[in-house]
């Protein structure tokens, strides 16, 4: 029984498994948890995907899509910014974006604008983003304002 011999493994085939391991159990984070978290220093852009699909729902005329359609921009240097395509179209503050003005009427409430889940208050005091000129059934000395987070 002294003369048993077994074939053992070598190191670099060991070395080699647990490498693979670390990459599987990095792939299967990645994709159940998402990449920003497990990765945060990946920096991705979907701007240009925004803007083609605001074009898009403004050349086949889809006001819901235009209009209500909440769309996240992700610029790729951190900033983050949930609203529609009119939102991005009509204030000065997403211009950067180059999202096209659309000729569709929205005809929106000052409560239906939302920007980051924030919605429009009347004559609200708080800071944030004027959208008054994008709303309808404001009186001349009303504004209407959506809160920055």
């Amino acid at each position: 029984m002294n003369n048993k011999r077994g074939q053992s493994m070598s190191t670099n085939t060991i070395i080699l498994l647990i490498l693979g391991l670390i990459v599987l159990v990095v792939l299967i984070l990645g994709f159940t948890m998402g990449w920003d978290k497990v990765a945060p220093f990946i920096k991705s852009s979907n701007v240009d995907n925004v803007v083609n699909t605001c074009d898009s729902a403004c050349s086949i005329q889809s006001k819901y899509d235009f209009c209500n359609t909440q769309r996240d921009i992700k610029d790729g240097e951190g900033n983050k910014v949930k609203t529609s395509c009119y939102v991005l179209a009509g204030l000065s503050e997403f211009e950067i974006y180059s999202v096209n003005p659309c000729d569709i009427d929205c005809g929106l409430s000052c409560s239906q604008v939302k920007i980051n889940n924030q919605i429009g208050v009347v004559n609200s005091q708080e800071a944030g983003y004027d959208v008054s000129a994008l709303v309808t059934g404001l009186q001349d000395s009303e504004r209407c304002i959506v809160s920055i987070e």
